[in-house]
């Protein structure tokens, strides 16, 4: 992956705060999971990415933070390029938070040792600093009562709430979040939802592939629907879901909504 003459220092890209240009993947097996994928996401919007399965929502989002190599094309976020360059990928890394489908806690360590973990060793905190974030955190997620709990302890909307003040922990400049709820009991889904708009509306940068339609249309600035690793169709929420220009946009809401 080889990515010349792009910007290096902060704010290059002016109100964009990620840059995606013509980027294709390619995995191992042959699929062909990103086409010439473009767009740009600005400062404290929320895009919301749908479509159905195998579309490249997912792959799309680990590309934008390092965890998949991309074969072609151009990703900066921040003014830094997402090149070869080791030092650039992980500094992206630290500052786009990301939440799976899977929790991914650590089963061993309680609540306050998993999110705290990050902040010790990649932002180099004390564990009194760490400890205050988290706890902070943990308030806004409404889990601070769970503090000393093991994620074993845990339903699956509480061990996510734990993900998503792990991630934020960081202080990330964007989150991007992988159908965070899609692996959650529907009782489940809404308070994890409730943390999410909330994040919304205090400005967070946000990429967010979801199933969930009614939160899709309250929060989202943007929407692009995505097929067989293409771009079918990008808009403004409002439009997007009240009068969708193309005919598989329309054949897929009509489907879900």
């Amino acid at each position: 992956m080889k990515n010349t003459e792009v910007p290096l220092h902060k704010n290059a890209l002016g109100d964009h705060i990620i840059h995606v240009e013509k980027v294709n993947k390619i995995f191992p097996n042959g699929v062909h999971a990103l086409r010439d994928f473009s767009t740009n996401i600005r400062r404290n919007e929320v895009l919301v990415i749908i479509g159905p399965s195998g579309s490249g929502k997912s792959t799309l989002l680990r590309c934008i933070n390092g965890l998949e190599q991309i074969d072609s094309g151009i990703i900066i976020v921040d003014g830094i390029p997402l090149d070869d360059d080791k030092n650039h990928r992980l500094e992206i890394r630290i500052e786009v938070g990301m939440v799976f489908q899977l929790f991914n806690l650590f089963p061993h360590m309680t609540v306050l040792a998993n999110i705290n973990l990050a902040q010790k060793r990649v932002r180099k905190k004390t564990t009194a600093e760490a400890t205050e974030t988290t706890m902070d955190l943990l308030e806004r997620v409404g889990m601070v009562d769970k503090a000393d709990s093991y994620p074993g302890q845990l339903s699956g909307g509480q061990q996510q709430r734990v993900a998503i003040a792990r991630a934020l922990a960081m202080k990330p400049m964007v989150m991007l979040f992988d159908e965070a709820t899609s692996a959650l009991d529907p009782e489940m889904i809404g308070e994890v939802l409730d943390v999410m708009r909330n994040l919304a509306k205090e400005g967070m940068t946000m990429v967010v592939v979801t199933h969930e339609m009614g939160f899709a249309r309250e929060v989202s600035d943007r929407v692009i629907f995505m097929e067989d690793g293409r771009k079918v169709e990008e808009a403004a929420a409002a439009q997007f879901f009240t009068n969708p220009k193309e005919e598989r946009t329309q054949q897929f809401l009509s489907q879900i909504l």
